[in-house]
């Protein structure tokens, strides 16, 4: 496995050998309190914070995981396999660390990972046990959730031979400013351009995102425009779905927002919203990320 390689400063992304690096800065509001007597003063402190996207590598399995189970929760998905196959394509893939980290801190520890992103092939993976998984799991919650028409549509992604899903895999923790989504993205459509010249099976007809929301408890609201992503970045993205449905977790232990309310907020209950994109909207999805994300 090749090394982690980074580079800090610039939103240029340089290639060498084939391999991408890739680098960001950002100043970031740490708003997420913390368990002790001084929450309320600590919500709207603000924390100097530089990150840098790399590459992943073995160091950075145990991270990883722990930032898909965030999506996935009590599921039944191998995430040490889906893990593992992260890092095993990092040529498409890339993790978000703290950079600069103190000597004296800089054990490797699955806390450096703040975020992950890359894509699985649906299709030439099929044979994976945590792919095989994955697409249990959501054709059983379409079957349960979705209109007829939905799960036909949805149904056919899996059994046309014809189309190639793409699952985008998004995951950072809350805190992490949605900024961070633009170079991110912009390196995964940099990795995939470099993955499909070298023939590499990256040549997607549509991809697949597996979005954390929250819809607010009460159900007279249900309705309503009331709803969070927890990734800011995936509500632009959805606009461009072909199709969509949701399912809750609630019964599900997800604490990533859960200890964020205060006792006059409003009560969010999680929900999955799995959004398709056809892959000719992907320059879309880039252009108005770059719209929207651009430092001003």
């Amino acid at each position: 496995m090749a090394a982690s390689k980074k580079k800090r400063g610039t939103n240029d992304m340089e290639v060498d050998n084939g391999r991408e690096e890739k680098g960001e800065d950002h100043e970031h509001d740490n708003s997420e309190p913390e368990n002790n007597s001084s929450d309320d003063e600590l919500v709207d402190t603000e924390v100097q914070v530089d990150f840098e996207a790399t590459t992943p590598d073995d160091s950075d399995f145990h991270g990883i995981k722990k930032l898909l189970q965030q999506m996935f929760l009590k599921a039944h998905v191998n995430l040490s396999e889906l893990a593992d196959l992260v890092i095993k394509q990092n040529y498409v893939s890339s993790v978000i660390k703290q950079s600069e980290i103190p000597e004296d801190e800089e054990e490797e520890d699955e806390e450096d990972v703040l975020g992950v992103i890359s894509v699985v092939n649906m299709m030439d993976k099929k044979e994976l046990g945590c792919v095989k998984q994955i697409k249990s799991l959501l054709l059983d919650r379409c079957k349960e959730n979705a209109s007829v028409e939905i799960q036909q549509k949805f149904l056919s992604l899996f059994s046309e031979t014809t189309n190639a899903l793409g699952l985008v895999l998004n995951e950072r923790f809350v805190n992490i400013p949605t900024q961070i989504a633009l170079p991110l993205f912009n390196s995964l459509n940099n990795d995939i351009e470099e993955a499909n010249k070298r023939k590499l099976k990256f040549n997607f007809s549509h991809y697949l995102f597996i979005c954390k929301i929250y819809k607010p408890k009460e159900e007279k609201k249900q309705l309503s425009e009331t709803l969070i992503y927890s990734n800011a970045e995936e509500e632009l993205i959805e606009e461009e779905s072909e199709l969509q449905f949701d399912f809750s977790v609630e019964t599900e232990a997800d604490s990533a927002l859960g200890g964020m309310w205060k006792d006059d907020d409003e009560e969010f209950k999680p929900y999955r919203r799995v959004i398709v994109i056809p892959a000719t909207r992907w320059p879309n999805i880039i252009s108005k990320l770059k719209e929207e994300l651009s430092p001003s």
